[in-house]
């Protein structure tokens, strides 16, 4: 069951990341040309917001049941000195977290928002920024982290 778990979270965020981009194309060609947020800009960051409320819920349930985390939480001071470790037990999920807090918190500023190019502009910066979160944070299969 864990590792059905893990295989899901980890093909998820390829579509996250993909509505990621997405809007941020999106929203900086509206920005750029001052052109109006219409219905696919609020389209894609609705996808992008229910992929990323399903990944955390997933990586929720991985952080609970994870024999890594597990490890860390018998010995915290003795563990945090090992890398690997210390990146999935500390440092993915509190930025995955923030990342996420943040795109939400954006998402209910657009909401509230009657200026189109105001909208445009706030999607673009937290796309970005809630993007080179995600990147900062995702375990790829290039890094010494993936092992497991």
């Amino acid at each position: 069951m864990y590792y059905t778990v893990l295989t899901l979270h980890s093909y998820i965020r390829w579509f996250l990341l993909l509505f990621i981009i997405l809007g941020f194309c999106f929203c900086l060609y509206n920005t750029i040309f001052y052109k109006k947020y219409n219905i696919y800009n609020k389209q894609i960051t609705y996808i992008t917001t229910f992929f990323a409320h399903i990944q955390l819920s997933l990586g929720f349930g991985l952080y609970l049941f994870s024999d890594i985390v597990r490890q860390f939480y018998t010995n915290p001071f003795e563990m945090i000195k090992l890398s690997e470790i210390r990146f999935f037990a500390v440092e993915h999920p509190l930025t995955i977290v923030f990342a996420i807090l943040l795109l939400s918190f954006f998402n209910s500023k657009i909401k509230k928002e009657k200026c189109n190019y105001k909208k445009n502009k706030i999607l673009v910066i937290s796309n970005a920024v809630v993007l080179s979160l995600l990147c900062i944070s995702i375990p790829w299969g290039f890094s010494s982290y993936v092992s497991r």
